[in-house]
């Protein structure tokens, strides 16, 4: 991100407040999550997460004013889904003897997948300007959101 920051001749400052930006909406996610998870079922909600989070995505493609802003606040939404929503939906799934072993399984991708995402796109950098990765990112974020709705309904 703050090459992202750097490229696009942001303030040097841009890439905290970015930062603040998804803490917050993490943070408001997380909260209205709570709030609607009574009328919304939990794999509604956790497609919703993947859908906000390509969306947020895409915008950071568009790289325009406060368009990087925007993102950052529904990026944060869409982990406040996503990060309550996968443990509820392992732990309601998982047969009890094999909680442990699911939860250090999805741990391990989970924590492989971010620095290869990053590598990923950094090789991609080389060659393409950072905004214009984003938007590819965003799409597939979005159709694997409409996939998850399909696989979560059977």
């Amino acid at each position: 991100m703050p090459a992202y920051f750097s490229q696009s001749n942001y303030h040097s400052s841009s890439y905290s407040i970015f930062m603040v930006g998804i803490a917050l909406g993490s943070l408001i996610g997380s909260v209205l999550l709570t709030k609607i998870r009574k009328y919304i079922s939990n794999n509604t909600l956790f497609s919703s997460g993947f859908l906000l989070g390509g969306t947020g995505i895409i915008l950071l493609g568009l790289n325009i004013g406060i368009f990087p802003y925007i993102a950052s606040f529904i990026i944060g939404i869409s982990y406040g889904f996503i990060s309550i929503l996968n443990a509820t939906i392992i732990q309601i799934n998982t047969p009890k003897e094999m909680i442990a072993r699911t939860f250090s399984i999805f741990k391990c991708i989970s924590y492989i997948s971010g620095p290869l995402g990053i590598l990923i796109a950094g090789f991609m950098g080389e060659f393409f300007p950072m905004n214009i990765i984003f938007i590819p990112f965003g799409i597939l974020l979005i159709i694997t959101s409409f996939l998850c709705t399909q696989l979560l309904k059977s």
